[in-house]
């Protein structure tokens, strides 16, 4: 037994340096491409996220660990202590920007996300070595995959171990071995302490042992999720004072507040998979593509994403950044079309490889709400402004944590701002272009600069200005009578 185990381990140490051998371009260049993004994109594209989560770690000068527990609320502290840990590294590092210190925290998300990516590629096809490049090659260099795998939300910490979980449970799906159900089981509790919404993926743990007629199996996974729970509940009562406080929580408030949320059709995250596929390249006949050999052994991820769509689209809340969690996957089960596609149509390849490498940089360099974080970086740079004045809707969700000293947040309506007397000196008076243009009273007043939009959303402002004011231009004012 001991031999065959380690001749098995010989074989797969030589599978995997001939991956490594076969790869090293697409892992360089996706690894930088990764850590580039991470460090270019400190965009925030999800309000929920920056105002619970990168506004309570950054500055990191201004918090401690134990601020940040007793300030989460109904949420779980976990994954801003994980990010905390690293812009705490990069105040102590002597790292005071703010940004810069994110930026830290996104480096280690963006290298430990591919990290985990690039070795399960190679493991969930191990055998294939065609599979295994073009399963790397799409989580390196899909056009949304560097920009949503180096983001601080707790969807995306959650991914990898969730991608380990199922990964885990396919090979127990062959081997049938107590290891790997328990190795999925454990990976799937990590990434519940981000995401407990993943938990759903629990049930696939347990039809699998049922299909496989394991029932000490099943015995076993049951008490080794009794403990998964109480292990994982113990932290919430160290950090809350209770058993799974953060989840219960955060689950009543959920189901007390489901209506304010807005509520959107049954179909929207199949679509959202739909439109993920790039159709139509990869709607075809496949001839003589055999289903079984394909995806007979990814059983279990398909019922991984399957269950986590299934449970979100029941559910009256949805947002595209709730399916974070099973991208990797959702990757892993295309790549067989994929290989597939590519091998048997030059034109559809062309056309796939034309259309991501436009959009992969607009997607991994154009941060979103950059108009707002340069205004934040500029009164940053100027420690003269005490005072922040916004007219107007002009400071919706404004990054007021990306200036590292406390200032005051004023905001006026234009009317209000019409009838003031003067601007004091220490104030600096942020307002949309769209805004200024209605209040003649800036014309006395003194231009200091402005910030734009990216370029992906000047487009978006373009196609439908109405909707998206809040985008546009900011301008910056001050008194000219002050020094």
């Amino acid at each position: 037994m001991i031999h065959n185990f380690q001749g098995k381990s010989e074989t797969i140490k030589s599978l995997f340096s001939e991956y490594i051998n076969k790869n090293r371009w697409i892992l360089v260049c996706g690894l930088a491409f990764y850590l580039l993004t991470a460090w270019f994109n400190v965009g925030i594209i999800a309000s929920d996220d920056y105002e619970f989560g990168i506004a309570r770690i950054v500055p990191a000068q201004n918090w401690t660990a134990l601020e940040i527990i007793n300030i989460s609320g109904i949420r779980s502290p976990i994954p801003n202590l994980v990010l905390y840990a690293f812009t705490k590294l990069a105040y102590c590092l002597g790292i005071v920007d703010p940004v810069t210190q994110l930026r830290v925290a996104l480096l280690f998300v963006g290298f430990f996300s591919y990290s985990v990516y690039s070795i399960l590629c190679f493991l969930f096809f191990r055998q294939d070595k065609g599979k295994s490049t073009v399963a790397i090659f799409l989580l390196s260099f899909y056009f949304l995959a560097p920009m949503i795998f180096t983001r601080p939300l707790i969807e995306n910490l959650s991914a990898p171990f969730l991608l380990v979980s199922c990964w885990a449970a396919c090979e127990y799906f062959k081997t049938i071995k107590i290891g790997d159900l328990l190795l999925s089981l454990i990976a799937l509790s990590f990434a519940c302490m981000f995401r407990f919404q993943v938990s759903v993926c629990a049930l696939v743990l347990v039809v699998i042992v049922v299909l496989k007629r394991k029932w000490k199996h099943l015995l076993i996974l049951g008490l080794a999720g009794v403990f998964s729970i109480f292990l994982t509940g113990v932290l919430d009562w160290i950090y809350k004072g209770g058993l799974h406080a953060s989840f219960l929580a955060y689950t009543k408030y959920q189901a007390g507040n489901i209506q304010r949320f807005g509520a959107q059709p049954v179909y929207v995250f199949v679509a959202l998979f739909l439109g993920l596929s790039m159709p139509p390249l990869l709607f075809q006949r496949y001839h003589d593509f055999s289903w079984r050999r394909s995806f007979g052994h990814l059983i279990p991820a398909l019922m991984f994403l399957s269950v986590f769509v299934i449970s979100h689209s029941v559910v009256v809340h949805k947002e595209e950044r709730f399916m974070v969690p099973v991208l990797p996957i959702f990757f892993i089960l295309v790549t067989p079309l994929a290989l597939y596609t590519w091998r048997n149509s030059r034109l559809r390849r062309n056309i796939f490889l034309v259309l991501n490498f436009l959009l992969l940089p607009l997607a991994s360099f154009n941060a979103p709400q950059t108009n707002l974080i340069e205004s934040a970086r500029f009164v940053a740079a100027n420690p003269q402004f005490q005072v922040v004045t916004g007219v107007g809707g002009t400071l919706f969700n404004f990054p007021e944590a990306f200036i590292p000293r406390k200032v005051e947040i004023v905001q006026v309506s234009e009317e209000s701002f019409k009838n003031r007397n003067d601007v004091a000196c220490g104030e600096i008076v942020l307002v949309r272009k769209d805004i200024r243009e209605t209040i003649e009273r800036f014309n006395q007043l003194n231009f200091l600069g402005s910030a734009e939009p990216g370029l992906l959303e000047q487009l978006v402002i373009y196609l439908n200005p109405k909707q998206n004011k809040r985008r546009s231009r900011i301008e910056f004012y001050s008194n000219p009578s002050c020094l």
